[in-house]
């Protein structure tokens, strides 16, 4: 699975996700570490990958997505 996972995870979740097979890019590693809610969707999007998020602002993320 292609995952993305959002600036507030750390590289060893990272880690553990690749070892299980994923292919994972953190915010941090894309050059996305302070980058806004729809630079990261844009990112997401184009990449084809599905955002891991801890981030409680859900419908902001719905509709930047659009």
């Amino acid at each position: 699975m292609r995952l993305y996972l959002d600036q507030m995870f750390r590289v060893e979740l990272a880690a553990i996700l690749r070892e299980d097979g994923h292919d994972v890019l953190r915010a941090a590693e894309g050059g996305q570490s302070r980058a806004d809610d729809s630079q990261v969707m844009e990112r997401v999007i184009a990449d084809g990958r599905t955002l891991i998020t801890l981030d409680r602002r859900r419908e902001r993320w719905i509709r930047t997505a659009d």
